[in-house]
């Protein structure tokens, strides 16, 4: 009895399709247009469209991953701006790392070296949005390479 619910499961597991099912139910592989808002992952570009997903995205619950282009001011003690992404149309944000022990300024030159005023951050945490668009960030999980950026083009739900 055994081996045959044993068979049986491969028997259903060879059968199924390992091609994933784009939203209008057919079994071709999503396209990037099929891709490019969804309940997990949103492209950055254009940036209001990228702002209406972060404001249905507003909770403690949800942890959100951005790549943030992020300048220091001259003192390099404070973030001077951040934008989603690093094209002239990107997102401007206020990035609020007061949670982190220690702030992005802090950790710069870890991630992204010695003397740099300006790098590409990957960075974790909760969207609180608001007027100034307000990102709480509560983690950096790393830099991102010039070489890169390009493909830095989407925000993603990681909880």
């Amino acid at each position: 009895m055994l081996r045959i619910a044993a068979l049986a499961f491969v028997v259903a597991c060879a059968s199924s399709s390992s091609t994933p099912v784009n939203k209008n139910g057919s079994g071709s592989a999503p396209t990037p247009k099929d891709t490019a808002m969804t309940q997990d992952r949103a492209s950055i570009y254009p940036a209001d469209q990228l702002l209406a997903w972060l404001e249905q995205h507003v909770s403690d619950e949800i942890v959100i991953e951005l790549p943030v282009l992020v300048t220091l001011k001259p003192n390099r003690m404070y973030i001077k701006t951040a934008t989603v992404g690093d094209q002239p149309d990107a997102l401007a944000v206020k990035i609020n790392d007061t949670g982190m022990g220690v702030p992005i300024a802090g950790k710069f030159s870890q991630f992204c070296g010695e003397g740099v005023d300006t790098c590409m951050l990957l960075l974790r945490g909760a969207w609180r949005g608001g007027a100034n668009k307000e990102f709480q960030v509560s983690s950096v999980v790393r830099a991102v390479p010039e070489a890169d950026r390009a493909a830095a083009v989407s925000a993603v739900i990681v909880k």
